[in-house]
């Protein structure tokens, strides 16, 4: 019976105190490659977000503090962005997220070649529904 509780004990308190980290990074990386991720995090109720271009966080900024687990950024140009949570108690948490835009060549390369399926296409219907009507009337 005391080993129960000692076990029950033990789990409660390992939950209670857990970890302050950032969800969903894998080695302290997040690729976002179209320039907007959803931050998430646990191990603290209380916390402040910041943002910053440098890894030592020497031009930070605030954006979010509060009581939610998570956070949506967009509008996250090419590059690396660096992102920490701070607790109440002083505990922290980095991230790195990774946005990588498509080659814009194979944008233009693609917008193109759609552009000229599609008008392919149009022309096709139209002849045929030409012809077709010609030929029934």
């Amino acid at each position: 019976m005391k080993f129960i509780i000692a076990v029950t004990l033990s789990l409660h308190c390992s939950f209670a105190f857990a970890e302050l980290q950032f969800i969903g990074a894998k080695d302290g990386l997040i690729n976002a490659d179209e320039g907007h991720t959803i931050l998430k995090w646990e191990g603290s109720k209380t916390v402040g977000l910041y943002q910053s271009t440098d890894i030592d966080f020497s031009n930070e900024r605030l954006i979010y503090e509060g009581d939610e687990q998570g956070y949506y950024i967009s509008g996250l140009k090419d590059g690396d962005h660096f992102f920490k949570i701070l607790s109440g108690s002083g505990e922290t948490a980095m991230v790195r997220v990774s946005v990588k835009y498509p080659d814009k060549n194979l944008v233009i390369f693609s917008l193109i070649t759609g552009t000229i399926l599609l008008i392919s296409l149009v022309t096709i219907v139209f002849l045929g529904n030409k012809k077709y009507a010609n030929a029934t009337a």
